[in-house]
């Protein structure tokens, strides 16, 4: 996933001062949240603005904080149906 980018929008939906909002900046651009059924699993992800690209993989060891690894999420809750998708 990237942010998106300020080339996709047109002149006439930028406005004059070509900003799409007068709002500050988000602190992140993307949120990730893991489920398995209905229960979410984790903490939400939370991707930088200063990153502009994220990587989502079942490892254990996350290496920055642009990549949210599925294998390090504990469910202490896990049902039997949950258990057989593995």
């Amino acid at each position: 996933m990237q942010p998106p980018h300020p080339v996709f929008w047109g002149v006439s939906e930028m406005g004059s001062s070509g900003l799409l909002s007068s709002q500050p900046a988000s602190e992140h651009w993307c949120l990730i949240a893991y489920f398995e059924l209905d229960t979410q699993v984790g903490d939400m992800f939370k991707v930088s603005s200063f990153c502009p690209h994220v990587t989502v993989d079942g490892y254990v060891d996350p290496s920055g904080s642009n990549r949210f690894c599925l294998g390090a999420l504990c469910n202490v809750q896990i049902t039997e149906q949950s258990e057989r998708a593995w």
